[in-house]
């Protein structure tokens, strides 16, 4: 079984922990084949939106530009393109967040997104996350594709 994650990195952090992420998986499908195994997709201001087939989650980092008291998100913009096209958003299984916890603005960008497509923001690491958070993030990704495949 294959899970499909798309994702936005604008500095690398949350590249390099997907990246983690689908090694951790591999190693877990080695030791049991039922440990689903995760496929990347990285959406880009010059992503092409395409037809999403399979349920897939979303990674997003959080970035804001700040207006008179008012914050404004504008670099994942890529990310909606996609999600709407083709209502991909209907095979969305939920959201994951990232950011510098130490901000007031920690996951905004996930919560955001989620609140909008009215689809469960999943939960959030810091920067580049550790590996407890790969673990259980993982682990979460799984208990969620189980609950969809089983009901």
């Amino acid at each position: 079984m294959h899970v499909h994650v798309i994702y936005m990195s604008i500095s690398g952090n949350v590249r390099r922990f997907v990246e983690r992420l689908q090694q951790y998986a591999l190693q877990q499908h080695c030791i049991n084949e039922d440990s689903p195994l995760i496929s990347l997709s990285e959406i880009r201001k010059d992503t092409s939106p395409i037809e999403l087939r399979s349920n897939f989650f979303v990674i997003l980092p959080t970035y804001t530009v700040t207006f008179a008291q008012h914050w404004i998100e504008i670099l994942t913009t890529p990310m909606h393109h996609h999600l709407k096209a083709h209502n991909n958003y209907e095979k969305c299984l939920g959201f994951i967040g990232a950011g510098d916890a130490s901000s007031g603005m920690y996951a905004t960008t996930a919560r955001a997104y989620a609140n909008h497509y009215k689809i469960p923001f999943l939960t959030a690491f810091e920067s580049r996350g550790t590996e407890s958070d790969v673990e259980r993030i993982y682990a979460l990704i799984k208990l969620q594709v189980i609950q969809k495949v089983y009901g």
